[in-house]
Parts: structure tokens; sequence; C-alpha cells
């Protein structure tokens, strides 16, 4: 009726059969949209789980893709249900990726057998119109003009069809990623407080007694660690790739708790201490940096949010990161990208560290912090390094060796174990382990090393 209302006289009620032959498509297109929407909702929740496997597998990636478009404070409080608990191995990398891709295969096959098919149906309707419409034209019982604006009107009736026909796969879609993110939140952490777990001002005395620790009970990763660290000292870890380095941060940081053994901060076994106290006197600084999809101001403000634009320019001036700040057209409102996409690795990694700078943590991490920047970026992150670990319990790793030259004790970590602690010089006078390792980088680089 709606679309007869604009014809006239003959033409219409020479239109009226043309409504009819118009809507004859119109089951099956809804029957297509009903039988493929289920098929296809079933497919993608299944993909979509498969997806889940491999994001664990694979260190959560896929994960933090589908939380990058929230506002930032619904991103931190996600981040912060993951941060209280421990991702468990899930299978291997390659194995959940062959899973995921098979699917998909799947997936994409029935998708794509189906929009052919359900463009044709839409499409089946206008040839009726058109079809009709023609004879009613030649036959006079139509204008040519009249014909054109019937079929305008019946075609707007196709595209909220179009947009319903999605409404499955994309309501199943919603549900899978919905149900996943509910997962994280509501999960029991693995690590949790104690009964009467207490509150402490650190001082940044650190102390590992006799600890042993492995992901798998049969294979373990530290074997009899003792290690004290002083308050303000700063101890580099090094060692070959896989020795165990990482592992005491996460220990230190309490993303695991010890086999056997314990470990202490100023005489208090790590788990009698508050999770979140523990950590919020805790600063880290990765290799891998994450910058949330916000602004500068607002990823720096992330480890304090009720800090004043005052503390965040003094951070950003400690991490040297203030004068490339001010250069943006927005200065500290600049928008970062996911995950720092705008951003160049260094500029990145210097926004990480004044967010670590932020609230003046008692405890400060630094994992391979410049390991994938170039030498002139690598110099300048060194210096904001060099003025955060002042006063502060630091443990650094690093491949490059030079960027520990200013640690107060180097600790050489074989095999999960300890096998040699002292001074630089100390070390390369006994030419053991840290020697060759000196040795070799030298040998590689052709540089003098941290010896200069």
């Amino acid at each position: 009726e709606l679309v007869c209302r604009g014809l006239h006289g003959q033409s219409k009620r020479a239109a009226g059969p043309l409504v009819y032959v118009n809507c004859a498509a119109l089951p099956l297109q809804l029957a297509e949209s009903e039988l493929f929407g289920h098929v296809r909702g079933a497919f993608t929740g299944a993909e979509r789980d498969h997806e889940g496997l491999f994001a664990k597998a694979a260190g959560g990636t896929l994960f933090l893709d589908e939380i990058g478009d929230m506002p930032l404070a619904s991103q931190a409080k996600i981040l912060r249900a993951l941060q209280e608990r421990t991702i468990q191995p899930v299978g291997s990398t390659r194995a959940a990726s062959v899973d995921v891709r098979n699917l998909s295969e799947r997936t994409n096959k029935i998708w794509n057998t189906m929009i052919p098919f359900f463009g044709f149906l839409f499409g089946f309707g206008q040839y009726l119109v058109l079809f009709f419409g023609g004879y009613l034209v030649l036959g006079e019982r139509m204008a040519l003009g009249e014909l054109v604006q019937f079929s305008m009107y019946a075609g707007m009736i196709y595209g909220p069809l179009a947009w319903l026909s999605q409404l499955p796969r994309m309501y199943t879609q919603m549900l899978a990623g919905a149900a996943r993110i509910f997962e994280v939140i509501d999960e029991k952490p693995a690590i949790a407080d104690r009964p009467g777990a207490r509150r402490h001002t650190i001082r940044g005395a650190v102390r590992f007694e006799g600890v042993i620790f492995g992901y798998k009970t049969h294979e373990p990763v530290l074997d009899s660690i003792d290690l004290e660290i002083s308050p303000g000292e700063m101890i580099g870890l090094v060692g070959h790739s896989g020795a165990g380095k990482t592992t005491i941060i996460n220990l230190l940081l309490r993303l695991y708790d010890v086999d056997e053994g314990r470990i202490t901060i100023d005489g208090i076994d790590l788990r009698d201490l508050s999770l979140r106290d523990l950590r919020a006197q805790m600063g880290a600084v990765l290799q891998e940096t994450f910058l949330f999809s916000g602004s500068v101001l607002e990823n720096i403000r992330y480890a304090k949010p009720e800090a004043g634009l005052d503390e965040v320019v003094r951070a950003a001036k400690i991490a040297n990161a203030h004068d490339f700040i001010v250069r943006f057209a927005n200065g500290y409102d600049t928008e970062v990208g996911e995950r720092g996409q705008r951003l160049s690795g260094g500029q990145a990694q210097r926004v990480a560290i004044a967010r670590a700078v932020i609230h003046n943590p008692r405890i400060l991490i630094l994992d391979e912090a410049t390991s994938s920047v170039d030498t002139e970026t690598e110099q300048s992150i060194q210096n904001a390094l060099d003025r955060l670990v002042r006063n502060r319990t630091t443990i650094a790793i690093a491949h490059r060796l030079a960027t520990l030259r200013n640690a107060d004790r180097l600790v050489v970590v074989e095999k999960g174990r300890i096998a040699e602690t002292g001074t630089h010089e100390e070390l390369m006078k006994r030419r053991a382990i840290y020697y060759d390792l000196i040795t070799t980088q030298r040998r590689m680089a052709g540089t003098h090393g941290v010896g200069g």
C-alpha cells in the first residue's frame, strides 16, 4: 500500500499485483535468514571458542584485541582482573592455531556459499518486479517512470531485510566475546591473599631463601635460589635465554607461588602480604610495552588515576618523554592508538617508564626495557632509567649487558641456579660464564661492551 500510494489511476491498480510479485521471494529470504543464521551462529561460536584457546596459548593477544575499543577505564578494570589470575599453559600455540585455521576455513566456506545465494534471492524479487512491470509498461498499463518509482520504493524493503539477516551472526559473536570477557572477570584467581594478609610499606629488602619452582611440578625451572638484595640496591640478572631470569621476576611479583622455600620483603613472607598492596608498590618496565587505546595523559595516569597534570609532566620529564609529547599537536591529549601504534617503539617505551615513575614504586622491575630500540633511542631510555632507579630496589634483566653498567651487583643465572655473583670487574676476573657472555657479545658487536 505504501509503495502504491504515489501512483494514480490505472497505474495504481496495475501496481497491486506487483506488490504481491515483489513479496513472492520474501518467504524464501526469511527461510534463508533463519536457516543460515543458525548455521553461521553455530560455527561462529565454535570459532570464537577456538580463538579463546589460541589467545591463551599465545599469551592473550586476541583477548586484548577484543577490549581495545572499550573506554580506557573499562580496559583497565578487565586487565586488573587479568593481573589477579595466573594463566596456566593451555596446549601449544601451534595446535590452537591449526584448530582456529581449520574452523575458520569451514566457516568461510559456508559464508561464501550463502552470500551468492542470499544475493540471488534478493535479486530474484527485483527481477520479478522488472519482468512483470515491463510487461505492464509494454501493455501501456503503467508508465515507465512509475515502474522506476515503484522499483525504488520496493528496493527500500530489502535494505532492512539484509541487515536483519546479519543479526544472528552479530548476536552470536557478541555472546561469544562477552562470555570470554566475563569468564576472565568471574574466574577465581589461582594466586589469592591468605587469610589475614596485611598491608606493609615496603622499604625494599628482598630475600630468596631456598626457592624451588617449576611451571610443571616435575620440571623445576629454578632450583635452590638463594639471593639477598638490600634496599636501594640495583641487581642485574644475566644469563642465557631460558636460564630462569624472568621466572625470578614473576615470583617476586607473585604471579606464581614458590613450590619450596620462600621469598621475603623486609623480612615478611611474600604470601603474607596483600596482593593489591604489594603490586601497588612495585613498578615494571617490560620489553613488550602495552599502551591502552587512549591519550598519553590517560596512559601515564593508569598507575595513579588521581594524579594531577603536574605529577604527569614531572614523571614524563624523568622518563625523557616530555619533549616529544609537547611536540604533538594535542600534547598530552594525543591519542596513542591501539597498543600505542601511533608512537614509535622508543616513544611508547618512555611513556611506559613515565607510567612506572608516577606512583613512586619502592621495587622496580626492568625486563629487557631497551632491547627493541635503536642505539640513539636506547641511550635516551637508559638516561631515563638511570634517574628512575635512584634510591629504589631494582632488578634488571638485559641481554645487552652494557645496559647493566650501573648495577651494584650482577647475578649470573644458569640452568635455574645462581652460578656467579659479583661486580662486572670481579666476574671478568673469574673468566667463567659471565666472561664468556661478554666476550661473545664483544666479538659479535665489535665493541668494547660493558668495560668500555
